[in-house]
């Protein structure tokens, strides 16, 4: 089950990552090839269907590589922290940790929130990645039906996602730690239970 999860999350960013790749090959080439692409694929479908999933899949893990590297310098979770608008939801984290600690389901729950995190880092990248895209090929991609205000508009709306994607991908982490520490120190519930166990066996 968590490999399929993995997958799917590496499938969605793959899929992202195919937007940018996609048009920076049409600024570089023009947009002909895909007329040959398709003419191509006509008869192997379900072959093309496997190897566009396969390539899908390798962006995912090649941009959620750079996502790890790119956020690890950035930390944006220390400038969500300096804005001191955590702290509410600080005290909301020490009454959930403490609650799904009582019903050993906090693994599960931090495996949950790493998935969002994961995403939205990649997130962040392939919208950037698109912004940059849409520089280059904006005009040969749709100059035959779009303005060019169309496509400044873009631009700008894929920045603006991506510094919203940052700014998420901030306050998940910091709030993901936040929850870690609570939980490393309460102990595991199970430990808890075991050295109940001993002390009552002891005084027997």
């Amino acid at each position: 089950m968590h490999t399929t999860v993995i997958f799917a999350e590496l499938l969605i960013i793959g899929v992202q990552a195919a937007v940018w790749v996609i048009l920076l090959i049409i600024a570089f080439f023009g947009t002909g090839w895909i007329q040959d692409v398709k003419s191509a694929i006509e008869g192997i479908e379900v072959l093309s269907t496997i190897t566009i999933l396969a390539l899908l899949y390798t962006f995912g893990i090649i941009v959620d590589t750079i996502s790890i590297v790119v956020f690890f310098v950035l930390r944006p979770q220390k400038f969500v922290e300096s804005l001191n608008l955590m702290k509410r939801r600080y005290e909301k984290d020490d009454l959930r940790i403490t609650a799904l600690c009582e019903e050993s389901r906090a693994f599960t729950y931090f495996e949950y929130v790493r998935s969002r995190i994961r995403v939205m880092r990649g997130t962040a990248i392939n919208f950037c990645a698109i912004s940059i895209a849409l520089m280059f090929s904006g005009s040969d991609i749709f100059k035959s039906s779009l303005s060019t205000l169309t496509v400044i508009t873009l631009i700008i709306l894929c920045l603006m996602l991506t510094v919203i994607s940052v700014i998420a991908v901030g306050q998940m982490e910091a709030s993901h730690d936040r929850r870690l520490e609570q939980m490393i120190l309460r102990g595991k519930p199970e430990e808890k239970l075991g050295s109940g166990k001993k002390t009552g066996q002891a005084r027997k």
